[in-house]
């Protein structure tokens, strides 16, 4: 497959899993099993991308998921460029071809991810109790998040052409 087209291909993934995860996944699930499924989607491409690619794709698809979920603009881009940037730049020094190690960056990832939504929200809005954070968001997630990347690794890993 040329490689524009495997790039747009990666794009409009990535906006098909915000629009999912943003339309269907918050009305059909409780809140407390809700994947994040771009914060696999960013962790799996960075491991498989280049820096630059992965920084680019990670920083649109962050804008674009604050935008359509409504919450502090660039919150979700400055998070995922971070990870992009740390994951893609050491990406050959990490074995990345194991689903376990691959699942456990998306656990971190996940952990990361939800304590700076938790403080940038603590700090704009009054939000509900630590202890349900600290579940949902530190446990729950984050072990949900890796078991799905467990289980789609293989395919995802076929598919970028690894």
């Amino acid at each position: 497959m040329n490689n524009m087209i495997k790039e747009i291909l990666k794009i409009i993934i990535g906006i098909l899993i915000i629009v999912i995860q943003v339309s269907f996944l918050n009305l059909i699930l409780p809140k407390a099993i809700i994947p994040n499924l771009l914060v696999i989607f960013i962790v799996i491409t960075s491991l498989y991308n280049d820096q630059v690619k992965s920084m680019c794709t990670s920083m649109f698809m962050g804008v674009l998921l604050d935008i359509m979920v409504g919450s502090i603009i660039s919150m979700s881009a400055m998070v995922f460029l971070v990870v992009s940037y740390l994951i893609s730049k050491y990406r050959l020094k990490i074995y990345r071809d194991n689903r376990v190690i691959v699942s456990g960056f998306v656990f971190i990832t996940s952990i990361i991810y939800n304590i700076t939504g938790y403080i940038l929200t603590a700090i704009r809005y009054n939000i509900g109790p630590v202890f349900e954070f600290v579940v949902i968001g530190l446990l729950i997630t984050p072990l949900i998040n890796s078991l799905i990347t467990y289980f789609i690794f293989n395919k995802v890993r076929k598919f970028l052409g690894q």
